[in-house]
């Protein structure tokens, strides 16, 4: 009988794997035999706290700045094809901060034009391995959060990705 939670030989990528849910799916990956690559913004998977609950055990780390729109392009270059590609990245800004144009634009581009570009970068890999990409949202998208507008909306247009 085939098991569909086995992922031996099976490539995945998890950006924003390299804290909270997303580092949670990657090692969820990583246990059943998948070869996991997480992704985050700091050069190093040493350069993580360890209070910021980062484990990069069993899981390769690359950095990807997905505010640079060339970045998942030279992911992709880089590390190949894969099997999966699950979009976990995202960020918001409190303190009424996403009703400035910067806070606004910072959110959204994170939240919405990185995972369009990154959908980009890995569509042809995954269209050759038969693959699957998933995109990690927010209940936020289907009823917004008070003070932080640029993240419900960047959540909502990420389920309409989907």
């Amino acid at each position: 009988m085939n098991d569909p939670l086995n992922f031996t030989g099976k490539s995945v990528l998890v950006t924003g794997g390299s804290s909270g849910i997303g580092n949670g799916i990657a090692h969820a990956f990583a246990s059943r035999g998948a070869e996991v690559i997480v992704t985050g913004t700091r050069p190093d998977e040493g350069d993580f706290l360890e209070s910021e609950d980062s484990d990069f055990t069993g899981l390769t780390y690359h950095q990807l700045d997905v505010m640079d729109r060339d970045a998942p392009d030279a992911l992709a270059a880089q590390i190949g094809a894969m099997d999966v590609v699950i979009q976990s990245q995202g960020t918001v800004r409190y303190g009424r901060e996403e009703f400035a144009r910067e806070g606004w634009d910072a959110v959204v581009d994170v939240n919405l034009n990185s995972v369009m570009d990154v959908a980009r970068a890995f569509h042809a890999g995954l269209a050759e391995k038969d693959g699957a990409m998933v995109i990690i949202s927010s209940v936020a998208g289907f009823k917004s959060t008070m003070g932080t507008p640029a993240y419900a909306a960047s959540k909502r247009g990420a389920v309409g990705l989907v």
